[in-house]
């Protein structure tokens, strides 16, 4: 993702497969399966 630093401190947006794959991270964290841990 976007780091504050790079870019002179301007927000640069993540591609669309960085954002998705951030959401599947995300839902995945708040799995209750062990086994898959796919959300």
């Amino acid at each position: 993702m976007a780091d504050e630093n790079k870019n002179g401190g301007k927000y640069v947006r993540p591609t669309w497969d960085e954002y998705f794959m951030e959401v599947c991270r995300t839902v995945a964290k708040r799995a209750t399966c062990d086994r898959g841990r796919s959300g």
